[in-house]
């Protein structure tokens, strides 16, 4: 194409300018959806929800094939909110089997890089068992590193962990303090 531009008339040049800026336009799209999916999980994750179908929603809803953001997804392994996604598509079998290896795999690799939401992930993973071998204390550290970052799930999840004594001693007025700041956080299931 480049040994041959001076050759080429205006309007061929148009359609390549035109195609490489609906690829561009469709890359800054789905990049966009990618963050208000996460967004999304984040919000019902902090709010103690949790279910795929808002994710399955949120596609429909915006006319997304979920096959076509899930090879997206493969391919953008640079932005930490697709690697991310990718995670939680493995987790619930969005577009491919259920891989909580995969997934918790995935999930560590973005919550080294300070990538909250993956941090609440791996200590899920770690309090349960899925994907890694069950380390209750591992799953402490992690919950903490969020209730120390003001979030209601990492809040919740201590008071679950205090008020159960997994991973540390029992403390019940512990764990209604960090119920207390969940709540207060916008968490909205709360145990005691």
């Amino acid at each position: 194409m480049i040994e041959n531009f001076d050759k080429m008339n205006t309007n061929e040049i148009d359609n390549i300018t035109s195609i490489n800026n609906e690829s561009i336009s469709s890359e800054k799209d789905l990049t966009i959806m990618i963050n208000e999916i996460v967004g999304l999980v984040f919000k019902e994750k902090n709010e103690g929800k949790e279910s795929s179908q808002h994710v399955l929603d949120y596609l429909n809803n915006h006319n997304i094939n979920s096959k076509e953001i899930y090879n997206w997804l493969l391919n953008d392994q640079n932005n930490l909110d697709s690697i991310f996604l990718l995670g939680y598509f493995n987790r619930v079998g969005i577009e491919t089997t259920k891989d909580k290896k995969k997934a918790f795999s995935l999930f560590m690799n973005v919550s080294k890089q300070d990538h909250t939401l993956a941090q609440c992930y791996v200590g899920q993973c770690y309090q349960y068992g899925t994907g890694i071998a069950k380390n209750e204390k591992l799953a402490f550290e992690y919950y903490e590193k969020l209730a120390n970052k003001d979030y209601a799930v990492g809040q919740f999840k201590l008071g679950y962990l205090y008020g159960n004594g997994i991973g540390i001693k029992k403390d019940l007025k512990t764990a209604v303090y960090w119920y207390e700041k969940a709540a207060n956080n916008g968490h909205l299931i709360v145990y005691i």
